[in-house]
């Protein structure tokens, strides 16, 4: 088993599917960011909330199905567009 890509940190080689960088113990992230997935529920969220205070109480939950079906079609545009991503994350500290 190779190396597949390289570390932007420490140049290390990086074993496919690796959590962590083994040179310099950097976080990898692969796939749709995080932040990306928490906005989509958030817009969920508001979608369901705001229909709910503007529909027939008989009706709220065409809203949150709405809302869903949107959040869903999102996540899965995110995931196609992100397929390919591979983010290292590092804290660099300074010396004291």
């Amino acid at each position: 088993m190779g190396a597949t890509f390289k570390c932007p940190h420490c140049h290390v080689g990086v074993p496919d599917a690796a959590k962590v960088c083994p040179g310099c113990n950097a976080e990898i992230e692969y796939g749709t960011p995080m932040r990306l997935k928490l906005l989509i529920v958030s817009l969920v969220a508001i979608i369901g909330l705001s229909g709910s205070a503007e529909l027939p109480e008989s009706l709220i939950y065409i809203a949150w199905i709405i809302g869903i079906v949107i959040g869903l079609g999102l996540l899965a545009l995110a995931r196609r567009f992100f397929a390919n991503r591979v983010a290292f994350k590092r804290v660099y500290k300074m010396p004291r």
